[in-house]
């Protein structure tokens, strides 16, 4: 329950000021919370490892942006539109949840998505927002 889990959280975050503790755990925010350092391991081989802060630096040449949309015809569009000016972007389209989110490399020029998304009700766009990579979107592009 959740309750717990946050009293326990909180109990580990004050024995770690004074020892090191080792945590195994499948949730991915409860490592982001909790850890100073982290091993992303798949079938026993240890495929990345080292602070936080150094994992998302290794990730911050591409920017993550994501785009809701009224229905996914305006996503299959704003898809379209992105990747014939930009063949180089990486894309996931979430059709189920009218979403778009998008990978792009820092040197990429995001100022057409930019120009895009101010054309809200042109293209249905109710939300959009540009992200850091978490935790979670480093494990994904590890393990993908």
């Amino acid at each position: 329950d959740i309750e717990n889990k946050k009293i326990v959280w909180k109990i580990i975050q004050e024995i770690k000021k004074e020892r090191s503790i080792l945590l195994t755990t499948h949730d991915i925010d409860e490592a982001e919370v909790l850890c100073d350092r982290v091993a992303l391991i798949s079938n026993g081989e240890l495929k990345r490892v080292g602070q936080l802060s150094y994992l998302k630096s290794k990730f911050d040449s591409k920017y993550k942006i994501s785009i809701k949309t009224t229905n996914s015809q305006y996503s299959n569009e704003i898809r379209d539109l992105i990747q014939h000016n930009n063949p180089n972007i990486q894309f996931n389209l979430t059709v189920n949840n009218n979403s778009l989110s998008i990978l792009i490399p820092k040197d990429c020029n995001v100022q057409y998505i930019f120009e895009l998304i101010k054309q809200k009700e042109q293209y249905g766009i109710i939300d959009s927002k540009i992200e850091q990579f978490s935790l979670k979107d480093i494990f994904t592009e590890t393990f993908k």
